[in-house]
């Protein structure tokens, strides 16, 4: 296990072995999280990752799963601290690129609309995912009501 101090300015000093095996340089932004009494960082930016992600995106269609979706927003809301509008615009942008296909493009779409009008973009996938069923149940009660008057499924707050 390496260890570091935290000086009187607050600053702590990352391991040269722990910065070179994960190529952190100067300058590199850390996202950084309590975690079980621990802290959890994150670079926030990965040139060499972007640069395949933007190589694959222009030369190829890719499948892109609901699942994908969600975590995506999970990571820009929590690490990125997007606003739940930001997250909404850039999905939409996201699948809206040429290459991209999406699972359920409809439900997306829908889940898209909803996020528009102020409902959480993971409730509101799961609620338009759920067309075609005659119940939607959730502990969400603030959810439950708001749901109720976007579409025709009886929504249950629990």
């Amino acid at each position: 296990m390496k260890t570091t101090r935290i000086s009187s300015k607050g600053q702590v000093v990352l391991p040269k072995s722990l910065r070179e095996s994960r190529k952190w340089q100067s300058g590199t932004e850390l996202a950084v999280e309590a975690v079980d009494g621990g802290l959890f960082l994150r670079a926030l930016d990965d040139p060499a990752q972007a640069a395949r992600a933007a190589s694959l995106l222009s030369s190829r269609l890719v499948w892109i799963s609901k699942t994908v979706l969600l975590e995506t927003a999970w990571v820009l809301q929590s690490l990125y601290r997007f606003s739940a509008t930001e997250v909404n615009e850039a999905l939409k942008g996201f699948a809206g690129l040429r290459n991209v296909r999406l699972e359920d493009p409809m439900r997306v779409a829908k889940a898209f609309e909803w996020t528009a009008l102020g409902i959480d973009f993971a409730d509101a996938l799961h609620l338009a995912s759920s067309v075609g069923t005659n119940r939607f149940l959730t502990f969400d009660r603030k959810f439950a009501r708001r749901a109720r008057k976007l579409t025709g499924i009886q929504v249950a707050g629990l």
